[in-house]
């Protein structure tokens, strides 16, 4: 059984099932990829716009991520770092080589 992320309904009708991949925080240099098998299901709230949705696993899941908690907390710092040297280079060419 599973609850319905929008309205919050429990549901136990099972819709399918799908191997979900989620990378993690590296372990000695290594990244790491989990696959975890989720089920999809029918929400039975028929005024809810979700007519299907995903179970969830506390502490792993979030809906539509494909970090695990762990490792979305560590990657922003840098994903924004590169953002803004990407950022600067591309200002650099825009204005002929002159700095910024």
């Amino acid at each position: 059984m599973a609850r319905c992320g929008r309205c919050r309904q429990p549901s136990s009708r099972v819709h399918g099932r799908y191997l979900r991949r989620l990378r993690d925080v590296t372990v000695a240099g290594v990244a790491v990829l989990l696959q975890v098998r989720v089920r999809r299901f029918r929400c039975d709230n028929r005024s809810c716009p979700a007519v299907t949705f995903v179970e969830q696993v506390d502490g792993l899941t979030t809906a539509h991520a494909r970090l695990t908690p762990g490792h979305a907390g560590t990657a922003h710092p840098d994903r924004a770092r590169v953002g803004r040297a990407c950022r600067r280079t591309a200002g650099c060419r825009r204005r002929g080589g002159r700095g910024p």
